[in-house]
């Protein structure tokens, strides 16, 4: 999904916002080969905190498909 504040909403409100409850991220560090092997998916950075602020989801950038 794109990384706009419209998608980014909908993303949000699937989890809880407790600061005792996060999302758990995966990084896929070869994000890239599975991309190109598969052109289902996408490779991409998500920026720190993007999901949550405060603490910070996820706690630093990370790549994911």
């Amino acid at each position: 999904m794109p990384l706009t504040q419209k998608y980014l909403t909908l993303v949000r409100g699937f989890f809880q916002q407790s600061p005792k409850l996060s999302p758990v991220l995966i990084s896929i560090d070869s994000a890239g080969a599975i991309a190109e092997a598969e052109r289902a998916y996408e490779s991409y950075d998500l920026p720190k905190g993007t999901l949550r602020g405060a603490p910070p989801v996820p706690d630093d950038d990370l790549t994911t498909i």
